[in-house]
């Protein structure tokens, strides 16, 4: 780099001599070329890094970093480039016209070769070449990292029914045989089993916001911005389109958001990538409580109908995360229930009785039967 400040020193005071002797020095678009011997490159003006054109036709081209888009029209040629130019030299006949951008330049227009003296025309374009000193880009990207989940509890509910004698109908549902002189009267027992399954989190959630701020000293031109979350893509949105150019100083914000099946751990990682770089930006994935939590506690309705005709409804709870039992009893006898055995009534009637008991929150529910077996006169 010494070097190259060296040589740009020298070239400078050749620069003065050569105006001081006027006639080598010809006229053109915004600055005033000089004429060099021979076949200078960039590397003898004190530039290391050069994108020779050769042949000259109009396009665009690029070395990866300087990108230029020649319009000729010979002798003339036009030019504009992503970056600034220091010096353009332009070769033509024995020597080259060598136009010096202080400060560097952009752009330019009605560039040409030295003049041949024969003709007072200028030569024609054998090759161009742009001499540039790399511009640092740099930018800086930050991420947050917001997490929700819905938490959802599990639970089952079962009913069964015992008695006191344990008379089964059909080897399955509980017996009682009631007798107009009350020798079947006995107990009938409901249990309740509710039963803590366990919790699942669903609708996994993570989303935030990417910050990518032009912290260098030239405009950055991006060409995607991609985010991951340990090997799950993103989707990221961002309110341009790609290729996008982001001026110096200033921010793009973009937003990203993915659902996930578990809960995965470790970062999320936001990669943006430039025409001539790739940056990177990370923030942790942590979890917190959920979002929402459902049915972590419920409670029990139970409807019984052995007080004919009426419904007794019973409630139970509430309970939050663990198995519970819950037990009841009702005594069953001939007196209570002989009214059903009214005129019409067909001896030794069985009569059904279904127990339903249920999670109010979730709906679920269980049945447990009773036959009653009533020895009508």
């Amino acid at each position: 780099m010494l070097e190259g400040n060296w040589k740009r020193a020298i070239f400078a005071l050749v620069l003065i001599a050569l105006l001081a002797l006027g006639g080598l020095v010809t006229q053109a678009a915004s600055v005033d070329p000089i004429v060099m011997p021979g076949n200078p490159d960039c590397a003898d003006l004190g530039y290391d890094m050069e994108l020779k054109v050769e042949p000259v036709a109009s396009g665009t081209y690029t070395d990866g970093v300087l990108i230029v888009e020649l319009e000729v029209y010979d002798p003339y040629f036009d030019w504009e480039s992503n970056i600034g130019v220091s010096a353009v030299i332009v070769k033509g006949g024995p020597n080259a016209n060598v136009y010096v951008y202080d400060p560097a330049a952009t752009e330019d227009e009605g560039l040409i070769a030295p003049i041949n003296p024969n003709t007072g025309k200028p030569y024609g374009l054998s090759h161009i070449s742009f001499c540039y000193v790399p511009v640092e880009e740099e930018l800086t990207v930050t991420k947050t990292v917001e997490t929700s989940f819905v938490r959802e509890h599990e639970w089952n509910i079962d009913k069964s029914i015992r008695t006191d004698n344990g008379h089964l109908l059909c080897t399955v549902h509980a017996l009682i045989h009631l007798y107009e002189d009350g020798s079947g009267d006995e107990y009938a027992y409901w249990t309740i089993d509710l039963e803590y399954k366990d919790y699942i989190n669903r609708d996994l959630k993570i989303w935030g916001d990417i910050t990518i701020v032009n912290t260098g000293p030239s405009d950055a031109v991006i060409t995607g911005v991609d985010d991951m979350l340990n090997g799950i893509t993103a989707t990221v949105n961002c309110p341009v389109e790609f290729p996008s150019t982001l001026p110096m100083g200033e921010t793009l914000e973009c937003t990203y958001k993915a659902y996930v099946d578990t809960m995965i751990e470790g970062y999320n990682v936001v990669t943006v990538t430039t025409e001539r770089d790739v940056y990177t930006g990370k923030a942790p994935i942590i979890w917190g409580e959920p979002a929402e939590e459902l049915y972590k506690t419920v409670n029990v309705m139970d409807e019984a109908f052995l007080r004919f005709p009426d419904v007794k409804y019973r409630e139970f709870g509430p309970v939050t995360a663990e198995s519970k039992q819950f037990t009841y009893k009702e005594w069953v006898s001939y007196e209570e229930f002989s009214g059903l055995c009214g005129e019409g009534a067909p001896e030794n009637q069985h009569w059904w009785w279904h127990n339903r008991a249920w999670i109010v929150e979730t709906g679920q529910e269980a049945y447990a039967s009773l036959v009653l077996h009533i020895d009508c006169p």
